[in-house]
């Protein structure tokens, strides 16, 4: 029996052994797992053969609804990114890359791969190589894996190789992985194609024409630009029937700043089998006059936003307005609310839940009229986005002048009701519905220099779509705004916890002037940058008129003739100060950034230098920002100053551009637009290589977060 079992022992581990010699081997190491993604380096062949190509690959599984770019990613995204680590006698092609899928995420359109793709390289070995060795291959790739949200992925991925003089066999279990792969290919075009692009201004019309098939499947046809920026991806194609072939109606891109010779792409067609996918290099002829297509175009309607999309932005809208509470540009109105809760006497606390609402309604209105505003001006062709009131010299300068009465009323020089004989009942009596409703108003206007994370993403898409989104996501801005302030109010154990009315009040009320006044301090420097000294003399000289006016109220307040002189001294004051407003035409001045004078230098904006230096092999750090932008300063306090940031900037050859949005410039604002965005700030890194799309940085940022970004570029 033991003789028996050792021989059945002794066969099965035989046959074990036998079929693992024999058994196919998938030439790859263990997947490696990374973000909703598994990547794995696999071979075509068992072996390499001296002086004959090979082909690898890197194989991506993705989870479910999450996918990868295309070589162009379209309007946003990234392609994977490959970095070689090859032993002596072996050189690596490029990806080549399978025909890809629209990724429609509205009012955008990306390009790339979902659930499964294969990216081949072709892999050749120099005779120099030997039988017997083994080539060990070692490939750092890193790669954008998104859905709603983006994540990105890096991961080192290794594969060994046997040399031998025969040739390889292939591997049953991958090389149908690249037989499937090299179909979905880009196949050069039949040589009965005609290919073309006549170019009216910014509507151009591809024809493919030569092959009367095409008219039979012109509408399950479909155009991928190979390089990015030349057109707008979003826009319908419309593919329309040609007697023997099929047009499409394309949107030069607003980014393509020269003239275009030739428009490369692939054209995948669908006819009821595998999709097929051609390369197309078409001649680009410019034309005079309308658009000729061979049928009447249909309309080409603005990207429509999905209640999927929409209800995605509004609640960014909604987060960004609650963290907008935290922002630099709102502590002066927090200051104040902090008065009037303290400054509630115990007994009226029912009156708390109404000064919460109306505070709201103020916020509300305030936004409601902001986005109108904005709405009309656009729609009137005037491209503003987020802040674009602080970028006239004479709204800052009546914002000034109202700011530094206000700071003075707080500070105790005047007051527009009752003395504070009364303390107590007679701030309660000023702190009313119609006092919380106008803090509302100041509330959102102080915020309007500042962009919180989240927000800069909902108001650019808001600025993109009909007026009705629009008003839906400024207003779902401002209730994230109020909405810290509106619980508070009607949280009921808030009365209980309120100190008692005192002489204190007065001191906390006079102290709480001095935030406004540093919000003033910082109104006129913006305005100095905006029109020289001679119009920041003349707004100190109005401001000075004010506080002759404070004085007067103060002095005489009783006295109509007083009140009425003194509302002539802040007519006067008003007038000063907005004549200081017409001297910005005569006399403009550059904003000086404090990070110049820590070494760095920073040029001024240009799409036609960004190209250039890329071309040259340089990367760009472009920053947008203003002096009226709070959060751009406190970033650029704690980004630009480090050491370490200054020094990785210098060590990758990095060109320093500075986008200056203090005042209207059409330029910054479409190029803004273009990254989804209508306000600042906005951090864009250009990668020296061209074909790479650019990386957008969070809009409050750091030292580590910027280092970071550096060290993931290639």
């Amino acid at each position: 029996m033991i003789r028996y079992f050792s021989a059945l022992s002794f066969s099965a581990l035989s046959l074990l052994v036998f079929g693992l010699a024999f058994a196919p081997v998938r030439a790859g190491a263990a997947p490696v797992a990374g973000p909703h993604t598994h990547l794995e380096l696999i071979s075509e062949t068992q072996s390499v053969q001296p002086g004959k190509p090979a082909s690898v690959g890197f194989e991506f599984q993705l989870d479910e609804g999450w996918h990868i770019y295309w070589v162009n990613a379209g309007d946003s995204g990234q392609a994977p990114q490959v970095q070689w680590t090859l032993p002596r006698g072996v050189t690596a092609g490029e990806i080549a890359w399978p025909a890809p899928q629209r990724l429609p995420a509205p009012p955008l359109v990306n390009y790339g791969y979902e659930n499964h793709v294969l990216l081949a390289v072709p892999l050749k070995g120099t005779e120099s190589l030997k039988a017997g060795q083994d080539l060990h291959l070692t490939a750092s790739v890193r790669w954008l894996v998104c859905r709603e949200l983006c994540v990105p992925g890096k991961a080192k991925v290794e594969l060994t190789l046997p040399v031998k003089d025969e040739t390889p066999r292939q591997n049953s279990e991958t090389s149908p992985l690249f037989d499937e792969a090299g179909a979905a290919l880009p196949r050069p075009a039949p040589a009965a194609w005609k290919t073309q692009v006549e170019a009216h201004g910014n509507d151009w019309v591809l024809r493919v024409s030569g092959d009367p098939h095409l008219k039979k499947i012109a509408k399950k046809s479909i155009f991928f630009p190979l390089d990015p920026d030349q057109v707008e991806n979003s826009v319908p194609q419309n593919p329309r029937e040609l007697p023997d072939g099929v047009e499409f109606s394309l949107k030069r891109s607003e980014q393509l700043t020269q003239a275009l010779s030739h428009l490369r792409g692939v054209l995948v067609v669908n006819n009821g089998g595998a999709p097929a996918a051609f390369a197309l290099d078409a001649p680009v002829h410019v034309e005079a006059g309308p658009v000729k297509a061979g049928t009447p175009a249909a309309p080409q309607p603005a990207p429509q936003a999905t209640s999927k999309n929409l209800g995605l932005m509004l609640v960014f809208a909604f987060l960004g307005g609650l963290i907008l509470n935290l922002m630099p540009c709102v502590f002066p109105v927090l200051s104040i609310k902090i008065l009037g809760f303290v400054s509630t006497p115990r007994n009226e606390k029912a009156r708390l839940p109404w000064q919460g609402l109306a505070y709201t309604a103020g916020i509300l209105v305030s936004f409601w009229v902001l986005a109108g505003t904005l709405i009309a001006l656009r729609a009137g062709g005037q491209r503003l986005g987020w802040g674009f009131q602080l970028q006239s010299p004479g709204f800052i300068a009546v914002l000034s002048v109202f700011l530094f009465a206000f700071a003075l009323n707080l500070a105790g020089v005047f007051e527009f009701g009752s003395s504070f004989s009364n303390v107590g009942s007679g701030l309660a009596q000023k702190e009313g519905l119609s006092g919380s409703f106008f803090t509302g108003v100041l509330a959102t206007v102080v915020a309007t220099p500042c962009t919180a994370p989240f927000m800069g993403s909902a108001v650019g898409f808001a600025l993109s779509q009909g007026a009705l989104v629009a008003m839906l996501v400024f207003t779902m801005v401002g209730a994230g705004l109020a909405l810290p302030y509106l619980i508070l109010s009607i949280e009921p154990s808030l009365g209980g916890v309120l100190p008692k009315p005192g002489r204190w009040m007065e001191t906390l009320k006079e102290l709480v002037s001095f935030p406004v006044f540093a919000t003033v301090l910082w109104l006129t420097w913006v305005f100095g940058m905006q029109v020289g000294m001679d119009g920041l003399f003349r707004l100190f000289g109005g401001l000075l008129l004010v506080g002759l006016a404070a004085w007067v109220a103060g002095r005489w307040f009783g006295s109509g003739l007083a009140r009425s002189i003194a509302a002539l001294i802040v007519a006067a004051a008003l007038a000063v100060s907005l004549s200081g407003a017409h001297v910005s035409a005569e006399a403009p001045v550059e904003v000086s950034s404090s990070a110049a004078q820590e070494g760095l230098e920073w040029e001024k904006f240009s799409r036609e230098k960004i190209d250039s230096y890329r071309a040259a092999g340089r990367p760009v750090f472009l920053d947008f920002t203003a002096a009226w932008c709070v959060s751009c300063k406190v970033n650029e306090l704690l980004v630009f100053r480090s050491s370490e940031v200054r020094s990785e900037l210098r060590r990758r050859n990095f060109v320093l551009m500075k986008a200056d949005w203090t005042t209207y410039d059409p330029a910054i604002t479409q190029t803004l637009a273009d990254f989804g965005r209508s306000g600042v700030p906005l951090y864009v890194i250009y990668p020296a290589d061209r074909g790479r799309n650019p990386v957008v940085l969070p809009e409050i940022i750091n030292a580590g977060i910027v280092l970071q970004s550096l060290k993931d570029l290639p």
